[in-house]
C-alpha cells in the first residue's frame, strides 16, 4: 500500500471517530476546504479515543509496510502532527 493511500484511510477513519461520518477521502477534502486552513483545529477528541485511533492506525501501518511496532509508531506520530484532532479532555486550563 502507498504511502498517500494510507494516509488518506487513516483520516477517513479519523474523521468517522469524531462522528463526521465520512465514506471517502473526497469528502474528507470538502470538509477540510469548507473549514478552512486551520480545519484540523476544528474538532477535538479524548485522550482516550486518541489512543484507540493511535492503537488501531498503529496496526494499520505495521500491516501495510510491514515494519516493526517502534517504527510504525514514529510514523503515526507524524501523522498526528500533521493532521490530527486536538485533545480535549474538558480540563480546565489555564491562559496565558
Amino acid at each position: 500500500m502507498r504511502q498517500d493511500k494510507l494516509a488518506k484511510e487513516l483520516l477517513v477513519e479519523m474523521f468517522n471517530r469524531v462522528g463526521l461520518e465520512v465514506s471517502s477521502y473526497a469528502e474528507v477534502e470538502e470538509w477540510a476546504e469548507a473549514n478552512g486552513d486551520e480545519w484540523f483545529r476544528k474538532r477535538t477528541w479524548t485522550d482516550t479515543q486518541e489512543q484507540e485511533f493511535k492503537k488501531w492506525a498503529v496496526d494499520k501501518i505495521r500491516k501495510a509496510f510491514k515494519c516493526t511496532k517502534k517504527t510504525a509508531e514514529a510514523e503515526y506520530s507524524w501523522f498526528h502532527l500533521m493532521w490530527g484532532w486536538r485533545v480535549d479532555n474538558g480540563e480546565i486550563t489555564c491562559e496565558r
